[in-house]
């Protein structure tokens, strides 16, 4: 069987440097995974805030998190999304 691809569920916004660099290890464990299964493409996840408490809430929202609005490219994005 052919895996084409595989999706990294990893976090690198967490709080702790400790708990993020435990996420940059596991994402290049599953890299070295990819490239020896000859996998193509590699989707890796920034994370999650976790402001807001549901995925289904931040689609809802279009992926913008209100509790963010006042950083620079957030503004800029929003500014974007509702041209």
């Amino acid at each position: 069987m052919d895996v084409y691809a595989i999706a990294i569920h990893n976090n690198f916004v967490k709080p702790s440097l400790e708990e993020r660099k435990n996420e940059v290890e596991n994402v290049k464990r599953w890299l070295e995974i990819g490239y020896k299964l000859g996998i193509k493409a590699i989707r890796v996840n920034s994370g999650r805030w976790k402001t807001i408490e549901s995925f289904d809430e931040l689609m809802r929202n279009r992926g913008l998190n209100h509790l963010l609005k006042d950083i620079p490219w957030m503004t800029h994005l929003t500014g974007l999304l509702n041209a």
